[in-house]
């Protein structure tokens, strides 16, 4: 914002915020006003998102009471004007348990690299996704494995938050 950078916070800024915020800016030129338009566009997917998961959970009301607290949350509001990796974190994270929700009840192939994908990018864009592989997996396992079977429960937990090289 000061026109610096990422000054003292460059170890905790995780590199696909930098990247996207580079590019946008290439084509913008350096402009704060640019980032806060980005930042603005990660917490309207995230609100969207959050209120599709609420009327997936069957609550209409609580998928708009949960898109309304992204859009109006005191950390949204703050982190919008700021260069912070969190708002792109949160829409790649809101959207990965979204597309996790879909895998969980349709497991085909495409929708377990879809979630798992996402994870990753909210994982290179905010820190908080790499703490969420663990629950991802055993979530996926627990209720694939009552369907499938353990050996396809395994491999597809592995698919969506297994190992990476």
């Amino acid at each position: 914002a000061d026109g610096t950078g990422f000054k003292g916070g460059i170890d905790s800024q995780r590199p696909l915020y930098p990247a996207m915020l580079a590019t946008l800016y290439a084509f913008t030129g350096h402009s704060l006003l640019a980032a806060k338009v980005l930042n603005a566009f990660w917490l309207a997917l995230s609100a969207a998102a959050v209120g599709a998961l609420g009327i997936l959970g069957g609550s209409r009301m609580a998928g708009l009471a949960g898109a309304i607290a992204v859009l109006i949350g005191e950390d949204s509001v703050l982190f919008s004007r700021l260069l912070l990796t969190e708002t792109g974190g949160t829409a790649f994270g809101v959207a990965s348990v979204l597309a996790l929700s879909l895998a969980l009840a349709s497991p085909k192939w495409w929708r377990i690299v879809l979630a798992a994908l996402l994870l990753a990018f909210a994982n290179l864009t905010s820190g908080f996704g790499l703490l969420s592989l663990i629950g991802y997996g055993l979530v996926a396992l627990v209720t694939w494995r009552q369907r499938q079977g353990l050996k396809r429960a395994v491999a597809q937990s592995l698919l969506l938050a297994g190992p990476r090289p």
